[in-house]
C-alpha cells in the first residue's frame, strides 16, 4: 500500500513542445511523432492530449547540424506538442531518445505545475478549444445602484 502511494507521488505532468524540420514530406512527419509517443509510453507515460504538428514560420531561423559540419537552415518547421504522465526518473530517457532524433530541430521538455494541470483536449488533427477569461458586457447594462449591489451579495452569502 505505502509502495503505491509513493509511485503515484512520483507521476507528475509533463508537456514537450518540438520542432520537426521542415525538409521532410508532410506524410512523413507523422512517423516523427510516434518515435516521440513511443519513447513515452516505453518509459511507463501515458499521454494524456497533444497537437499535431503543422507547418509554422519561424520567428528567426534556425540551424541544425547534418554530418557533422554542415548545417542546414530553417525558416519554416512542423510544431506540436504533447502533455504526459510519467515518472521524474524517466524523463532523462525520454529526453536521450528525442535529442538523437536527426528529424526533430528543437524541443522543450517542462514540468507542468499542480496548479496548471488543466488537461487539454487530445487532438489528432485539431487545435484545443481555447477559453476566453473575457465576459461579453451588454450594451445596454445598467449601473447597479450600492444598495441593490449589498442585497445581492448578502442573498449569496451563506451563513
Amino acid at each position: 500500500m505505502q509502495n503505491e502511494i509513493k509511485k503515484e507521488a512520483d507521476v507528475n505532468l509533463y508537456e514537450v513542445g518540438y520542432l520537426v524540420v521542415s525538409s521532410i514530406p508532410e506524410e512523413v512527419v507523422a512517423g516523427e511523432v510516434s518515435k516521440i509517443k513511443e519513447a513515452i509510453e516505453k518509459n511507463g507515460g501515458i499521454i494524456k492530449s497533444d497537437e499535431y504538428p503543422k507547418l509554422r514560420t519561424l520567428a528567426y531561423e534556425m540551424r541544425k547540424a547534418v554530418g557533422g559540419h554542415n548545417y542546414k537552415k530553417y525558416n519554416t518547421a512542423y510544431f506540436g506538442w504533447m502533455r504526459f504522465e510519467t515518472e521524474g526518473s524517466s524523463l532523462a530517457e525520454i529526453k536521450k531518445t528525442i535529442d538523437s532524433n536527426d528529424q526533430i530541430l528543437r524541443h522543450i521538455l517542462v514540468h507542468v505545475p499542480k496548479d496548471e494541470e488543466v488537461i487539454l483536449p487530445k487532438s489528432a488533427d485539431s487545435s484545443p478549444a481555447r477559453v476566453s477569461p473575457k465576459k461579453e458586457v451588454k450594451a445596454d447594462a445598467k449601473p447597479i445602484s450600492e444598495a441593490d449591489l449589498d442585497k445581492t451579495i448578502q442573498e449569496l452569502v451563506i451563513e
